[in-house]
């Protein structure tokens, strides 16, 4: 008798957002999004998942670039002080230290920015589905729901061996969700759609050519020829 994996995961973040993920039946991901005033919710089979996340790490560039650039002001105008006269010396001493500080600024808001977040994307299209904050609430509970969900789409997955003509359309049904709950764009739901639709094409058009047994049509059976006058 095989394992049923059943687990829930509460996140909070920032300014009151949360996150409620619940597996059922190690089968169907539940996902609610609260933030603010605003709350999306929808459900999906596991099945529309690649098998293994990613991390994805973000970060606002500019507050690295502006770090990065008053550092580099400072060396330059640590080198070039041995030429200016003495009486420069204070007045560079004061530039340093505004550089400086401002450096440490834009550096500690980087950090503060910074975001680290495991994504399942789908099998096919590789579009995001769901997102994680990685180690919330704790690494142990966050480690132990994403090991089981990873195990789960492995074990269901092997246990159903769905035909590849279902998978796809089970995967346009998951993208249709999410996308009137409001995670994707209909514009991006039209494209993935699309590609769904040539890599059915394409998987047909591989097994006609292969010589599979084609179902005819009713209209092409023929007639059976009696012998008799």
């Amino acid at each position: 008798m095989q394992e049923t994996i059943h687990l829930e995961l509460r996140q909070k973040g920032k300014a009151n957002d949360e996150r409620y993920f619940e597996l059922k039946a190690g089968r169907e991901l539940h996902v609610e999004y609260k933030k603010r005033n605003e709350k999306k919710i929808f459900a999906f089979s596991i099945l529309a998942l690649d098998m293994q996340g990613k991390l994805i790490y973000q970060y606002k560039k500019y507050w690295l670039i502006l770090g990065i650039t008053a550092v580099a002001v400072m060396l330059i105008i640590s080198g070039l002080g041995k030429y200016l006269p003495v009486d420069f010396e204070a007045y560079i001493l004061y530039i340093l230290s505004g550089l400086f500080f401002a450096a440490l600024l834009f550096f500690m808001l980087l950090i503060y920015t910074f975001k680290c977040r495991y994504v399942f994307i789908s099998i096919h299209t590789k579009l995001p589905l769901v997102e994680f904050w990685v180690n919330n609430p704790s690494r142990r509970e966050y480690h132990e729901f994403i090991t089981a969900l990873e195990k789960g789409i492995k074990l269901y997955r092997a246990k159903m061996n769905i035909a590849y003509d279902k998978q796809l359309a089970g995967e346009l049904r998951t993208l249709r969700r999410v996308t009137e709950a409001g995670m994707l764009s209909e514009s991006v739901y039209l494209a993935a759609k699309a590609k769904l639709l040539l890599l059915s094409d394409v998987r047909y058009q591989s097994f006609s050519e292969e010589g599979k047994p084609v179902v005819p049509d009713s209209s092409d059976k023929k007639q059976p020829v009696s012998n008799n006058p």
